[in-house]
């Protein structure tokens, strides 16, 4: 059983400046834990001190309960696909997939090989090599060298460098960025099956919500090297723990705008500089449960729960200026200005609308917001304040 645990792990490559603080994470045997966040948010440098590719400046990596922090790369029955397609050019796609069983270090790893002679251990790499060459559908490229074979084709033979050890942890630093989008469904079903047949923790980066959200189970989002939240994608979607969270995860991103929620003789608002809309009580009742009435608290919205209307509006809605239309399939994207009067356009939101509907540029309109869909944040620590 493989597990991978790490204990407040931080790396500091300059000192007082950290690239990664406090990591604390768990991924179980048969677990694929998606690392998702955007470029330099230490997503690599992660995967690199687990390999043992990177020291640790501070904190405890375990694998299989044993500490290996320490430990050097060889030792830690790991295993790295790397973005670059990493093969050796002057061997064939045979002899690169056979070259970490050459290794006699890891043949200690298999016991039931360890008293074979050699002619025993030379035909178990050839079985074992046959097996992942028809996994990945590569067994006609065998004798191939790497400059004879597609950027795809590649990567699938680094991928089976890594499967064809059978190791303990895999790590994958987004090896999706060169394939195809047709060979992306291919490599889901790949690590579907080492997931289910070869067992192993395996860690996945990425930077693409779509890709993440295809992969499944638990994701941690890592921003200024700091995990903000591991949960499931609708989870992230639903609960974000903070605004930075809700402002990375979802396509395209959250809406916000600053404000105080009042009390007023008509009911409960939220009023900002663009006016005030009505609240429903029960959420102006969860915004005052957590201490903040009156004080200047973030209205978050994802562009799908607003809607827009004629500029006839009514209560309860902002006016808004629109600014651009970005036509799709199905929804259309329309970006508007919200604004006090005509004259003055302030911040800027997304709305997703049905592509049955036209809206023109500079067209005033007013918008709305499903309240049951809002999410509320503390203006200056960003914490999300009211749990749908």
């Amino acid at each position: 059983m493989a597990r991978v645990e790490l204990q407040r792990v931080s790396k500091s490559f300059d000192a007082g400046k950290w690239v990664l603080k406090d990591v604390d994470l768990q991924v179980d045997d048969g677990e694929v834990l998606v690392l998702l966040g955007p470029n330099g948010s230490g997503k690599t440098t992660l995967l690199r001190m687990i390999a043992g590719l990177e020291r640790v400046s501070a904190g405890a990596i375990r694998i299989d309960g044993e500490t290996v922090t320490e430990w050097p790369p060889r030792r830690r029955n790991v295993a790295m696909v790397f973005q670059g397609c990493v093969l050796y050019p002057h061997l064939t796609v045979k002899q690169n997939l056979s070259f970490g069983l050459d290794d006699g270090g890891v043949w200690s790893r298999f016991r039931r090989w360890a008293s074979q002679s050699t002619a025993q251990r030379s035909q178990a790499v050839c079985d074992r090599v046959r097996q992942t060459a028809q996994l990945l559908s590569v067994e006609s490229l065998l004798e191939r060298f790497p400059r004879q074979l597609s950027g795809g084709e590649r990567q699938r033979v680094a991928l089976g460098r890594a499967l064809v050890r059978q190791p303990a942890v895999f790590l994958f630093d987004e090896p999706m960025s060169h394939v195809d989008p047709r060979r992306r469904a291919e490599w889901r079903r790949i690590l579907s099956f080492v997931r289910h047949e070869l067992s192993g923790a395996m860690l996945y980066v990425t930077h693409d919500h779509a890709e993440a959200w295809a992969l499944g189970g638990r994701i941690a989002v890592l921003i200024d090297g700091c995990v903000q939240q591991v949960g499931t994608a609708r989870e992230l979607l639903d609960v974000p723990r903070n605004r930075v969270v809700a402002e990375f995860i979802g396509q395209p991103a959250m809406n916000f705008v600053e404000g105080v929620v009042t009390e007023t003789a008509g009911g409960w608002q939220f009023a900002s500089r663009y006016g005030g809309l009505a609240i429903p009580v029960d959420k102006a009742r969860i915004v005052f449960a957590n201490g903040r009435p009156e004080t200047s608290i973030v209205l978050g919205f994802r562009p799908h729960v607003a809607a827009l209307c004629g500029a006839s509006g009514g209560h309860g809605s902002w006016r808004v200026v629109v600014r651009h239309v970005c036509p799709g399939v199905e929804k259309n994207l329309v970006q508007v200005g919200l604004t006090a009067n005509e004259s003055e356009v302030g911040e800027e939101l997304v709305v997703s609308v049905s592509t049955n509907t036209e809206w023109r540029t500079n067209e005033v309109v007013n918008l709305s917001i499903e309240w049951e869909q809002a999410h509320w944040f503390d203006a200056r620590t960003g914490v999300h304040l009211a749990r749908r």
